[in-house]
């Protein structure tokens, strides 16, 4: 049987979806590595630009949030692993 290992949405609000999406499915909010918030931090870079929350029973999907504008007019290519 397939099953589904993640599911990648584009937002204008990482953070705030998924803490939303967190609460409403009971799962936990997947922290980054302090080298990694570090890294971003040292570039300049957005530390809200993405966000993931995990199924603690590890039965569910991972769930991953990235920052993207809105565009009617964009297309998103989607790439299955």
């Amino acid at each position: 049987m397939a099953s589904l290992g993640n599911i990648t949405f584009a937002c204008g609000d990482p953070r705030a979806l998924a803490e939303f999406c967190a609460a409403a499915l009971d799962y936990d909010l997947e922290e980054p590595p302090p080298d990694l918030i570090d890294a971003i931090e040292a570039e300049g870079g957005d530390l809200n630009a993405a966000a993931a929350a995990v199924d603690p029973a590890g039965d569910g999907p991972q769930l991953f949030f990235k920052k993207m504008p809105r565009s009617h007019s964009s297309t998103f290519r989607s790439i299955s692993t």
